[in-house]
């Protein structure tokens, strides 16, 4: 595919919207710097009137190095911090993005999963954001490019998930595409780890290939109804929307699931899954986000609506605090080596 040098046009971005009793809903970053006893805003845009306080985050990441933060914007966006969160810099506007990749041997080379023109885009910088390309434009329209992953082995591959299923990869950076599966489902999030890809669909759920995405197993089988209990999984209910995979930084056997109908984990790499126990209702306020610290195992953040839930011990006991926005925790960031530090990134 011919890549094309991409000007992006400014574009009018939402504010912050409101409820129906007119609240404003308030989104962007929060942060805590005491292990979640409490959550302060941290939107400040250098040389901006804006601030990330109008802007619905859609991912966070850190660098390699793990020296700065990256966020991304659903209305519109990528912003970086050198400062943790105290500043942030735009290093792309005026696009719709869902994800992105940074790649892990040179932070300056970055994709950007994105939505433009009423087309799913892929669009790819060398030089750490002053210039981009675009590397892919899916051939139908409505058909959003969700989430990107770079192969940590050979950062020459990358694998794209579509809104419709399709999920693609190109072995050159872009240049070339191949078709890799379709599972008619909605692509939510690929993980690539070093001999590993997870597969996140929403509705149908979580596959993992082995062998660098020539094939795939499905690993929540046993999330699954089966075709004698099709109106409830074995835990009770079915399960509808598969949001989010946390993958244990120290072993990838060690998997956590946020699911439409409470939290899973699985010991043993999606073998067998577990319900796990939290201090509310989770079919009437199930959780979303989910993230593990890098630093300790036993270290788990969660989220359902605004209130972030931490535990210390794997799972077994949580605490809670409210992020005071009343927006949607849709993703939750944890510092390398403090987990008392962590930002999440709250959409509409």
């Amino acid at each position: 595919m011919k890549k094309i040098l991409l000007t992006i046009a400014a574009i009018s971005l939402l504010g912050a919207s409101c409820t129906l009793s007119g609240q404003q809903v308030q989104v962007g970053v929060v942060k805590t710097a005491n292990g979640g006893v409490d959550w302060q805003p941290a939107n400040k845009i250098v040389n901006n009137e804006k601030s990330l306080l109008s802007r619905s985050i859609s991912q966070m990441k850190f660098n390699a190095a793990g020296d700065k933060i990256f966020a991304s914007s659903f209305d519109g966006g990528l912003f970086s911090s050198e400062d943790a969160g105290e500043n942030w810099t735009e290093v792309l506007g005026g696009v719709l993005i869902y994800d992105f990749a940074i790649d892990p041997s040179n932070e300056n080379i970055m994709y950007a999963a994105s939505y433009l023109g009423d087309r799913g885009r892929l669009i790819n910088t060398r030089d750490g954001g002053k210039t981009w390309t675009e590397v892919y434009s899916d051939a139908g329209n409505k058909n959003p490019v969700r989430t990107v992953a770079i192969n940590p082995n050979n950062t020459t591959e990358i694998m794209i998930g579509l809104g419709k299923g399709s999920v693609i990869s190109s072995s050159d950076s872009g240049n070339s595409w191949k078709l890799v599966q379709s599972y008619n489902d909605r692509i939510t999030r690929i993980h690539w780890l070093p001999g590993e890809v997870y597969v996140l669909a929403q509705e149908t759920g979580v596959f993992r290939s082995t062998d660098n995405g020539v094939s795939f197993e499905q690993i929540t089988k046993t999330l699954v109804p089966t075709i004698n209990n099709s109106r409830s999984s074995i835990f009770g209910r079915r399960i509808s929307q598969y949001r989010q995979l946390a993958i244990d930084p120290s072993s990838s056997s060690n998997l956590w699931l946020a699911t439409d109908k409470g939290l899973f984990r699985s010991f043993n790499g999606g073998s067998s899954w577990n319900y796990v126990n939290m201090p509310f209702r989770q079919r009437d306020a199930s959780p979303f986000a989910v993230s593990v610290a890098p630093s300790s195992s036993s270290v788990i953040y969660a989220s359902s609506n605004s209130v972030i839930f931490k535990s210390l011990d794997g799972g077994a006991t949580w605490s809670s605090t409210s992020t005071n926005t009343n927006g949607l925790v849709g993703v939750i960031l944890i510092s390398r080596d403090l987990p008392q530090i962590a930002f999440a990134g709250v959409s509409r």
